[in-house]
């Protein structure tokens, strides 16, 4: 196995991004391990999503097509949960060959200033919603093209339990081996070949392809790049799943507030 030290390569941000002296980490994979990681990790992706879960629904004598909002959000949070123990097997037996991994990879500590890293990626949301309604507006989809999401299933239902499925599966789950896989090991791993903003700009065009959504492939980007420099400045992967789980939230409020729409969906449960 390759394991010469990865090179460093010094640039304008450095300093802002408080990369360590002598870079942000050590690599000691080549890009074709990189690769490797995030090809098995995608067809698994696929093949869970679309192949495995519905096969076993099936088996189980249900029929996708026909569940409840209940049974759909509860199939997204078992689809979730599978999709993400299956990834982070998928990249652990990939990096297995390189235990113990070098230092600062997959940092993790409840101590630290890691807070306010958090607290500045926040103040920066509605910059991402802006972005997403320009990306919208630029690349409009008409509405008669677009089927009714599981969200808006779940909203419409009016269920508090799928709801609270929906807040599991993006506020929990998604965040953990999103962040793991983008930030966690893509991002450090193209350090090796590219400069740290480099790195950055790229896994987040990456992260935000990965979602199939050209219509919001600029927001996405700008949130993937936020939650790099969260990392980079913190030093913790705690840092940016908190964050990534904090903008869903924020982003799942925007979905239900509109005008009386709230307090409507709020008195239906309390009555």
């Amino acid at each position: 196995m390759e394991t010469s030290p990865s090179r460093w390569h010094p640039c304008w941000a450095d300093k802002w991004l408080k990369v360590p002296d002598g870079g942000f980490c050590q690599v000691p994979w080549n890009g074709v391990v990189v690769a490797q990681v995030m090809i098995l990790w995608f067809a698994s992706f696929l093949l869970v999503g679309h192949v495995g879960l519905p096969s076993a629904v099936r088996w189980l004598g249900f029929n996708c097509q026909e569940l409840s909002a209940r049974g759909l959000a509860l199939y997204s949070l078992s689809a979730d949960v599978v999709e993400m123990f299956v990834g982070l097997f998928v990249l652990f037996q990939c990096l297995r060959p390189y235990f113990p991994l070098p230092e600062r990879w997959f940092p993790a500590s409840l101590r630290g200033g890691w807070i306010k890293e958090i607290l500045l990626g926040c103040a920066l949301f509605p910059i991402v919603s802006t972005l997403n309604n320009l990306n919208s507006n630029m690349m409009p989809i008409p509405s008669n093209t677009l089927p009714v999401s599981p969200w808006e299933q779940s909203l419409m239902s009016n269920d508090l339990v799928s709801i609270l499925f929906y807040v599991a599966v993006v506020s929990l789950v998604a965040p953990i081996w999103e962040e793991m896989i983008f930030r966690g090991f893509l991002l450090p791993s193209i350090t090796r070949y590219f400069r740290v903003d480099v790195a950055v700009l790229l896994s987040s065009l990456i992260f935000a392809l990965a979602h199939f959504s050209m219509e919001r492939l600029i927001p996405l980007t700008f949130l993937g790049m936020l939650m790099c420099v969260v990392y980079i400045r913190s030093r913790n992967i705690l840092a940016p799943i908190i964050l990534h789980s904090l903008w869903n939230a924020f982003a799942f409020v925007e979905l239900i507030w509109k005008p009386g729409a709230l307090f409507t969906w709020l008195l239906d449960f309390v009555l």
